[in-house]
């Protein structure tokens, strides 16, 4: 089936997903573990509000500093925009045991939230960027704090 495939210098298409039968619905956070700076993000919720699943960890200082890559860079890597609507996403997770990736869909009811989506994880980014600036005092980079925002996407898994 070409449900959700990624096609060559197109990316992925929502319209492809089965959205009226969303695999998992509940809140999202985006997590920025400024001890380590890595981000992720977290699903979890629906009826009995247990963690669904977690998204692969996106370090920071790895992508930022040795790589110097930029936001949109990091952004289309990690938390790339389908090409059919500015409400979906697709994701990357990670199997922590076999270092598997999967592409992984979510989406968004309104253009709100995915707007307030974006704007979280463009906020860990650019809080990354000012840590890792030259003039910026050690203390800040080992904090340890995670800045949590909530979603509410409903998600599809495209396929390969």
């Amino acid at each position: 089936s070409s449900e959700g495939k990624k096609k060559v210098n197109d990316g992925y298409h929502c319209g492809e997903w089965e959205l009226s039968d969303p695999l998992w619905s509940g809140q999202m956070d985006v997590v920025l573990d400024s001890s380590e700076w890595k981000m992720w993000l977290k699903l979890h919720g629906g009826n009995d509000d247990l963690l669904f699943v977690t998204t692969e960890r996106v370090n920071l200082f790895e992508t930022i500093v040795r790589r110097r890559w930029s936001d949109a860079q990091l952004l289309h890597r990690y938390y790339q925009r389908v090409v059919d609507s500015s409400r979906y996403f697709v994701v990357t997770l990670k199997s922590e045991e076999t270092f598997q990736r999967a592409p992984l869909g979510i989406g968004f009811r309104n253009r709100e939230q995915a707007r307030d989506f974006t704007a979280a994880i463009q906020d860990a980014i650019k809080r990354a960027r000012r840590a890792f600036a030259p003039d910026s005092p050690t203390e800040r980079i080992q904090t340890k704090r995670r800045n949590e925002q909530s979603m509410s996407p409903a998600m599809r898994m495209p396929s390969e």
